[in-house]
């Protein structure tokens, strides 16, 4: 009897299921977007399973360096496409119903959520 082989174990492309963007180019992207749309420089924006997480180091001239806290979470669902989730005082992510580009994400983030950033 002949042997069929997996087709996939040879072609590593063949197993891919879905699109998966640079993230570090993305995050970076968006941190500058961040930062030109807020005038903000206490955000940062760091890679963690697969998502973009965006961070806030507190107000600028704090004497003490807060610790970071994660704000919104940006997912990938589709090539270039990210749904937007921040971060509830319970420690879950809420989805919002916000979905886009980079661009996008970061112009709602700066329009309609930057007194979020602002609490406490």
């Amino acid at each position: 009897k002949r042997r069929r082989r997996n087709r996939a174990a040879k072609d590593p492309a063949a197993t891919r299921r879905f699109w998966m963007p640079d993230l570090e180019s993305e995050a970076r992207r968006l941190e500058a977007y961040l930062a030109r749309k807020l005038r903000r420089a206490a955000l940062s924006v760091k890679v963690d399973r697969r998502q973009l997480v965006v961070y806030d180091h507190g107000p600028q001239g704090a004497e003490k360096a807060p610790v970071p806290r994660r704000r919104f979470r940006l997912t990938p669902i589709n090539t270039g496409i990210y749904r937007l989730s921040y971060l509830r005082h319970t420690g879950h992510w809420w989805p919002l119903s916000y979905t886009g580009t980079i661009k996008d994400m970061a112009s709602t983030v700066a329009d309609h959520l930057a007194p979020l950033l602002e609490m406490a």
